[in-house]
């Protein structure tokens, strides 16, 4: 509790001692009453004292939107402009509830109420599912991690830094291993086979330019007739006179221009439309402006192929192979955009034969 005292160089009462209320504790060693009068001071010290237990209170009662709005000024803690619209939506569904509210049961609630189409696989293991569907699950799963999960957790593991909830230990979907994943390509059999058995032209496209243009996928929907490169002498992103791709690569910030490899430029002179942009969708997980979202058309495109399913981004280790077994590394790296090696070893894959022909063709 709060008591008074005198300090003999000072004519007014002090305020000391701690408040405590549940986990909530305050300390104060010394706060001037400005009060020269005991009783006065004995006021103004219950006054903070019951001020404190209020803030106490009011904190226990705090939403996830209260805490995250007090988060948001810290710039330690704060998301970055490219996560923040993600948080944003977060707070419409989770916003209005109290911090002491949340449990794995709430959290798995508002994940399933964001994503509904996960609940075909409530209570299932990935181990017991089909390849095919597991990997589409583990895809999807990854999606509300990111999209709900992890938002939600950074705003409570905030507040409980600062004294206002529990430290939460938060469940997560299952996903597989994502370097096992990333290290998946598919071979010529499979893209022939892609390009000749699937009918959905829309989705086709994407992988064939994902394939020929060894970009990532936020690069690919990002691609405009209209715009421009201006460290290119303002030629268009896709630019069908000089046969090149001028690519804004967001991970590393810069413009790469790259030749358009036939196979590519057969497929845009068959687009009839040169405005906006090159593909129906915004963003991978765009249901807005189309229902059927990129994962679930693209593992519905390897399952009429009959191919194995494998992500988008294994379509740029397919690029970076294929450009890999015939061309110097400094050349690979110019050509996908690398600024690391040790990142461009890791995108190129060999197998067994080609290690031993490699060997056989030493010198003797």
């Amino acid at each position: 509790m709060l008591t008074i005292f005198k300090r003999d160089e000072s004519p007014y009462w002090q305020i000391r001692g701690t408040v405590k209320l549940g986990r909530k504790v305050k300390t104060i060693n010394k706060l001037s009453t400005g009060r020269i009068n005991q009783k006065e001071a004995k006021d103004e010290c219950d006054r903070v004292n019951a001020e404190i237990i209020r803030n106490f209170e009011q904190e226990d009662c705090m939403t996830w939107t209260e805490c995250f709005e007090r988060m948001k000024k810290n710039p330690k803690h704060c998301p970055s402009q490219q996560r923040m619209s993600v948080f944003k939506r977060v707070e419409k569904l989770a916003g209005d509830y109290e911090l002491r509210d949340f449990n794995d049961d709430l959290i798995f609630e508002l994940a399933y109420k964001q994503y509904p189409h996960l609940k075909q696989w409530e209570g299932k293991k990935l181990r017991d599912l089909p390849y095919a569907e597991r990997q589409l699950a583990s895809s999807k799963f990854a999606s509300a991690n990111a999209g709900i999960i992890l938002p939600i957790s950074k705003v409570l593991h905030y507040g409980a830094k600062q004294g206002w909830c529990n430290d939460p230990t938060i469940e997560h979907f299952e996903v597989l291993n994502a370097r096992a994943k990333h290290k998946e390509k598919f071979s010529i059999e499979d893209v022939r086979a892609i390009e000749e058995k699937c009918t959905d032209e829309g989705i086709k496209f994407l992988f064939i330019f994902l394939i020929y243009a060894g970009c990532r996928i936020s690069e690919a929907l990002n691609m405009h007739w209209q715009d421009t490169n201006p460290e290119n002498d303002d030629r268009p992103m896709i630019d069908l006179e000089q046969d090149e791709l001028n690519i804004w690569q967001f991970k590393t910030q810069e413009w790469i221009t790259k030749p358009m490899h036939p196979k590519l430029k057969e497929y845009l002179e068959r687009i009839n439309y040169r405005e906006e942009r090159l593909f129906e969708w915004d963003h991978l997980h765009d249901r807005q402006n189309n229902p059927s979202g990129i994962p679930t058309r693209w593992w519905a495109m390897c399952q009429q192929a009959g191919v194995k399913y494998k992500n988008r981004h294994a379509c740029r280790h397919t690029h970076a192979s294929w450009l890999g077994k015939k061309n110097s590394l400094q050349a690979l790296m110019t050509a996908v955009g690398w600024k690391s090696s040790k990142v461009a070893l890791g995108y190129v894959h060999t197998d067994k034969k080609e290690v031993k022909d490699m060997i056989n063709g030493l010198p003797e």
